[in-house]
């Protein structure tokens, strides 16, 4: 009995595999997402890092994480500002001595 179980479940396992495997192949197009525009309401908002380089403050309402740096560089062929990464800066001020910045006790 526990042999014809094994063989029926070896037989399931193979008929998968085998429709897994021969299956005809699905046209999937990726899905095109427009990038999103990122208004900034005042100046305080904009941190220059360098001079192609800026920072924006970001309260929440465009990453959904609030207390980021969101990172931008110049490109200056298609004149726009191009994402480069984020900053999460309250970990910094809240926990400098995590990042090796000294702190007055």
């Amino acid at each position: 009995m526990n042999e014809n179980y094994t063989k029926i479940i070896l037989t399931g396992i193979l008929l998968s595999l085998l429709i897994i495997a021969f299956k005809p192949n699905q046209k999937v197009e990726p899905t095109i997402i427009p990038p999103s525009n990122v208004t900034v309401s005042s100046n305080n908002e904009f941190i220059q890092i360098s001079s192609n380089i800026i920072g924006v403050k970001d309260d929440g309402t465009h990453s959904g994480i609030r207390g980021q740096l969101l990172v931008f560089e110049y490109n200056n062929t298609s004149k726009l500002f191009e994402f480069k990464g984020s900053l999460n800066y309250e970990e910094y001020i809240n926990h400098p001595e995590k990042y090796g910045i000294a702190v007055r006790k």
